[in-house]
């Protein structure tokens, strides 16, 4: 059954017919590797074995050469020795011991015996007391056991010559046979495969142009066979189709142009609903995209609000009086419905019937209201505009949800901001007033008493307090307008920096490394009120003749800030009566939840060190570095 089997699968199979080629290819190709391998094995040593006969040929006219020299026993020994070792040597390669050409081994013997009867004992006499009467033997019978070695050395090469012969015979029978099977291949690859199908392509090519009456002949069972049954059926089916090609064509062509106006449509009401802040002229604008690339009536806007039950119109592209037709016509409660998905409204009872489609504008957590659109008479929506509506109201949704959010955070900012003046207003100048309070019940007592010594000192310390709730109010002014006027924290220490050096009359020295991070407004108040309380205390008590301010961050957003000078150093970290300046420093580092150290600097004077975190989420960038020193 296997005899017979196989001629029906090669006729019915291409791959087989290839694969059964490729395999004879392979075997003789393995074949020839195996042949040139086992010849390369038995081939072993030849070289060798050349060398070494060489060197015992060098050997022996050295020992000639040595005798006739005078060379002394010990070298000529040496010599000996050496060529005992090669004969070894050579008796132990392959070529000698398993050639199989049989003049080798009687070759080798030959030499080894001159050597050991003849010519080794010569050499003995040669280097003993009998060197005269032996060196004329040992110089006739030298070139003799040359020729013998030389005699070996032609044999080998004779060997692996025939060796070489053999291999050569044997790879080009394989590369005949080789170049014999390619050649049946190739003639029946020709036959069976390549005109078939140049007759396939000659079809496909007439199919291409429009004919669909053409067929192919070739109906063998192999797979070009099968190929071409599946070619002339697949041009029935085209032939077939061909009629209904056109339509198809016109009905995609129509869709094609829909979806651009769909994606147009949906590109403009997104990029009107993003651009800029949400106005009730860009969602009328809206509204009068969507109407006229659905072709649907007009359409609202309506909001609701909070725990109410009816709705408020935002944006309309219809008249005032139309639009409160429409309203009229329909309850709020209808027109809202329930917020889950969209809604087709109907007024039949009315003089003139209202029919209307209404998405709801709702996001993932909240729900906004309704868009309502006017469906003109006959007109019902198609699945693909429903979509487009639905995705119209989602970016509704958003856009109101974005400018809900933006608003709250306007809100916010405001608190924030309002927060942190109250803040400011308490920490400082209401310590001030306060303080000038009790010196102004103080100042009443003693006036009462008439001790004008104690009055004297009183107003002098009221001066002294009204003087301080000035500069701090001043600084407040400062800190504040440079918020409120949108300069950033750098932009207020090179202010602060140029004032406290004109007023210090020494160089103070700005070092800002906080590249892109940006810190909240109540960072920025903190971080600015320390450092210029810092820098009045310099001016005041450190006696210094140049001050520096250092601010740097790491990839962490920790914030260090260094404030030193180099005067005569700071003597306690106690503030003194009425002084409240390194009070409201450590407060304002709690308020930051960083450290403030204050400390004698090893070389001179005191440094002022404050370490927080930033609670910005701006990543830290390379630019924004500033390193000037101001002068007076």
């Amino acid at each position: 059954m296997k005899k017979a089997r196989l001629p029906t699968l090669l006729r019915e199979s291409i791959r087989l017919r290839l694969g059964l080629v490729m395999g004879m290819i392979a075997l003789l190709a393995f074949l020839s590797i195996l042949t040139s391998t086992v010849i390369a094995e038995n081939s072993t040593g030849k070289a060798r074995a050349i060398n070494l006969s060489g060197s015992l040929r060098m050997l022996s006219y050295r020992l000639l050469a040595d005798s006739y020299a005078g060379t002394s026993a010990a070298e000529m020994q040496k010599t000996v020795l050496s060529f005992d070792q090669r004969l070894r040597q050579l008796k132990e390669t392959s070529i000698i011991n398993a050639a199989d050409y049989s003049q080798l081994p009687d070759a080798y013997l030959q030499v080894n015996n001159d050597w050991q009867q003849q010519v080794a004992p010569l050499v003995a006499r040669v280097s003993a007391v009998e060197r005269n009467e032996a060196l004329p033997y040992l110089a006739r019978q030298i070139p003799l056991f040359v020729q013998k070695i030389d005699h070996l050395v032609q044999l080998i090469e004779t060997d692996l010559e025939n060796k070489i012969h053999l291999l050569r015979v044997v790879q080009a029978v394989l590369l005949l046979l080789i170049l014999m099977i390619i050649a049946v291949s190739l003639y029946i690859a020709k036959q069976q495969v390549e005109k078939p199908l140049s007759a396939l392509l000659e079809a496909a090519l007439a199919v291409r142009n429009g004919d669909f009456s053409v067929r192919v002949e070739h109906q063998e069972q192999d797979e070009l066979g099968m190929l071409g049954l599946t070619f002339n059926t697949m041009v029935q089916s085209l032939s077939e189709m061909y009629g209904q090609l056109e339509l198809r064509v016109q009905e995609k062509t129509q869709e094609l142009e829909r979806t651009n106006q769909t994606l147009d449509l949906l590109y403009r009401s997104s990029r009107n609903l993003a651009e800029d802040d949400l106005t009730q002229d860009k969602l009328v604008e809206v509204l009068k995209d969507v109407e006229s690339a659905l072709g649907l009536g007009a359409g609202l806007i309506c909001l609701r609000q909070p725990d109410q039950a009816r709705a408020y119109a935002i944006a309309s592209a219809m008249p005032e009086h139309q639009r409160s037709e429409h309203c009229a016509q329909i309850t709020c409660a209808d027109c809202l419905g329930d917020g889950t998905g969209a809604k087709i409204v109907t007024t039949d009872g009315a003089e003139q019937p209202v029919k209307m489609i209404n998405m709801q504008l709702h996001d993932h957590k909240n729900w906004y209201g309704v868009m309502p659109f006017e469906l003109p008479n006959g007109v019902e929506l198609q699945s693909w505009q429903k979509q487009v509506l639905e995705t119209i109201a989602h970016h509704v949704a958003s856009a109101l949800a974005s400018a809900k959010r933006a608003e709250e955070r306007h809100r916010l900012a405001v608190l924030e901001e309002r927060s942190v003046i109250a803040r400011e207003l308490h920490d400082s100048l209401a310590q001030s007033l306060s303080f000038m309070k009790i010196q102004v019940v103080r100042l009443q007592g003693q006036l009462q008493t008439g001790s004008i010594v104690e009055s004297q000192r009183i107003l002098d310390e009221l001066k002294s307090g009204l003087n301080t709730a000035y500069r701090e109010l001043r600084e407040l002014l400062t800190t504040f307008r440079l918020q409120l006027d949108g300069d950033n924290l750098q932009a207020a220490l090179q202010t602060a920096v140029i004032e406290f050096s004109g007023r210090c009359k020494f160089p103070v020295t700005l070092d800002y490394r906080l590249g892109g991070l940006q810190l909240t407004a109540n960072e920025d108040v903190h971080v600015m009120r320390i450092i210029r309380e810092a820098l009045s205390n310099i001016e005041h008590h450190a006696h210094a003749t140049a001050a520096e301010v250092h601010l740097t961050a790491d990839s962490q957003r920790r914030i260090t800030v260094l404030i030193n000078d180099n005067g005569k150093g700071i003597q306690s970290l106690v503030s003194p009566t009425h002084h409240y300046g390194l009070v409201i420093m450590r407060d304002r580092a709690n308020s930051l939840q960083g450290d403030l150290t204050i400390h004698p600097r090893p070389t001179g004077g005191t440094q002022v060190q404050l370490v927080f975190s930033a609670t910005t989420i701006y990543p830290l960038h390379s630019s924004n570095i500033v390193k000037e020193t101001y002068h007076a």
